[in-house]
This record gives structure tokens, sequence and C-alpha cells, in this order.
């Protein structure tokens, strides 16, 4: 089951900040929720994200946000959130209606 994150002011403040700064790239790209779970350090360059210590500080917002941590591509697919992530980052009506609990139960023989 996904861990609800628990934001509190200072963390809520600085993640605002950042994003603030950077509005403009991510309206412009269009990047919505289902596309924010997609983007990573090598993707943000491509909208606009130059400054390397910014991309590490919104590359660890969005992760702390989505409650994962930093892994590796092999190792992390091993992980049902990261996986469940991979999934609904896709669109249709089928990734629309899949729930996590659904996803790990109908996969589980991957995570054993």
């Amino acid at each position: 089951m996904p861990q609800i994150v628990e934001l509190n002011y200072t963390t809520k403040n600085h993640i605002y900040r950042i994003l603030t700064n950077y509005k403009e790239c991510f309206l412009h790209n269009f990047i919505t929720g289902r596309k924010l779970i997609a983007i990573d350090a090598s993707a943000l360059p491509k909208i606009g994200v130059y400054d390397f210590q910014d991309i590490l500080a919104l590359t660890r917002c969005i992760r702390d946000l989505l409650g994962i941590e930093k892994l590796s591509p092999t190792v992390a697919l091993q992980n049902p959130m990261v996986a469940y992530i991979e999934i609904k980052r896709r669109t249709g009506r089928v990734n629309d209606n899949l729930t996590y609990n659904t996803f790990v139960r109908e996969n589980e023989h991957w995570f054993s």
C-alpha cells in the first residue's frame, strides 16, 4: 500500500519555491500530474531546466511527493510502487481505472 507523504510547512515552501521558479517551463511543456511522475533528471533539460542544483532539487522533490526512494532502474521496477507509477503515467481507460491494490494483486508474482 502506498504511504501518504506528510509534508511539513518548510518542505511545502521549498517545493513551492523550486516549482515556482520553473512554472513557465512546466506550463509551456504541458506537464500535468501524469507527466510529472515521468519527469526525471534526464527529462528536465529538455523542458528548460538547466541548472544542475535545480535538477537535483526538482527530482528529489518529485520523488518525495511520490513517496519513492532513489533506486537504480533495474531495482526500481522490483518495487511495486515504482512499477505502478510507470504503468499509471500512460494514458488510457484501463490505466485510468487501475488502482494500486489491483495492480499489486494482479502482479504479485513479479514482486515476491
